[in-house]
């Protein structure tokens, strides 16, 4: 298992093998996984809250949630960008 030493992991370098890395520098694979989780997770639960406005907001910011879609390049960008617009707080929509 990949205990993310380089330039050759230790398994590698006992097997005399070229390296692959699976781990981010200094890293091992599991806690590269495990980074990689939080950063999903983290993007799944900026999605739930994009999609809970879409159906639960006014025409209004479904609008511009949209046309801050557009506007960015990547999910993870139109996510932040929507949530620093306060489009997501709760206290911006009618009651």
């Amino acid at each position: 298992q990949c205990d993310g030493k380089r330039p050759v992991c230790s398994p590698c370098e006992r097997r005399r093998e070229d390296c692959l890395y699976e781990a981010d520098n200094g890293l091992t694979r599991t806690q590269t996984l495990k980074r990689k989780a939080e950063a999903l997770t983290e993007t799944n639960q900026g999605l739930k809250a994009v999609v809970t406005t879409l159906r639960s907001g006014s025409d209004v910011e479904a609008v511009e949630i949209l046309r801050r879609i557009r506007q960015t390049e990547d999910v993870d960008t139109a996510v932040d960008f929507i949530a620093q617009a306060s489009l997501l707080m709760p206290q911006n929509r009618p009651r």
